[in-house]
């Protein structure tokens, strides 16, 4: 006899939740605790659910779900760690260091492993945190401020890049999206005019009636409100700090101005 009060998500949770056992059948997390842990985040379908529940079964202290985690993830982020210092013992520290911040409350806030939230592969995600942990310790720990183009960003090669750019490229553009919805109508209208209709400084400047170089302060000043918008954005989606969402701005950084296009071309302003 069917359930009653059964809907999709529900289905596909169960589903999802199903497909773990047949995955990592010694892991103990349930589906009420899967559900739990999902609403807390605010994503009840995540689109990368199997990684979403052995995320959960992690924050959760599961010993099977740990040791999954070491064989499926860790091992794969950790030749990514490699080509900032080839050195075990680098190596082994930085994996320590991760052990530490993904999975040990501090503070007596639940350790940060919960805090992910299914919208990038986890490999992806716990792959910028590994990075920024590398780049920080090869600093000799100095943990400078996220800027949205820090140093090591010419440390990543072009396979690591493309990987980012893959797995990051919905929430990159979702994030986009919120920081320009965000902007007042005139700042908007300089976008589109620009990026848009590929109208230039001196264009812009006639249309507002004033001196180009008004037009290129205010270009740096929209484009750095976005910026900054955008990464806030993008660390709210997949549950990283500022700093990981600004090494992630980094990697990308070459989407930018593609992305701003194809975001901004939805209500294209024509010049006349």
């Amino acid at each position: 006899m069917p359930e009653a009060n059964v809907g999709p998500a529900d289905l596909d949770l169960a589903s999802c939740v199903r497909e773990a056992r047949q995955h990592w059948p010694a892991i103990a997390t349930d589906e009420e605790a899967f559900r739990r842990h999902l609403m807390s985040l605010g994503r009840p379908r995540p689109p990368f659910a199997l990684d979403a529940f052995l995320a959960a079964a992690c924050s959760a202290g599961d010993g099977a779900a740990l040791q999954v985690f070491d064989a499926e993830v860790l091992s794969r982020v950790m030749g990514s760690v490699g080509r900032v210092d080839p050195s075990p013992a680098f190596t082994a520290e930085i994996r320590q260091q991760l052990r530490v911040r993904l999975f040990v409350q501090q503070g007596g806030e639940p350790p940060r492993i919960a805090r992910y939230t299914g919208d990038v592969p986890l490999a992806a995600w716990v792959r910028v945190i590994a990075l920024r942990l590398a780049f920080n310790e090869k600093r000799g720990g100095r943990d400078k401020a996220a800027s949205l183009t820090p140093p090591e960003s010419a440390a990543l090669d072009d396979p690591e890049i493309e990987v980012l750019r893959a797995q990051y490229r919905e929430p990159f553009a979702r994030a986009f999206e919120a920081a320009l919805a965000g902007l007042p109508k005139d700042d908007r209208t300089v976008l589109r005019l620009y990026y848009v209709d590929g109208a230039n400084i001196e264009g812009i400047g006639r249309i507002f009636q004033v001196h180009r170089a008004t037009v290129a302060r205010w270009l740096v000043r929209i484009r750095t409100d976005v910026l900054v918008q955008a990464k806030v954005r993008l660390a709210e989606q997949v549950g990283a700090d500022l700093e990981e969402a600004a090494s992630v701005m980094a990697a990308l950084a070459a989407d930018v101005d593609v992305t701003l296009s194809r975001v901004l071309g939805g209500a294209s302003v024509r010049v006349a």
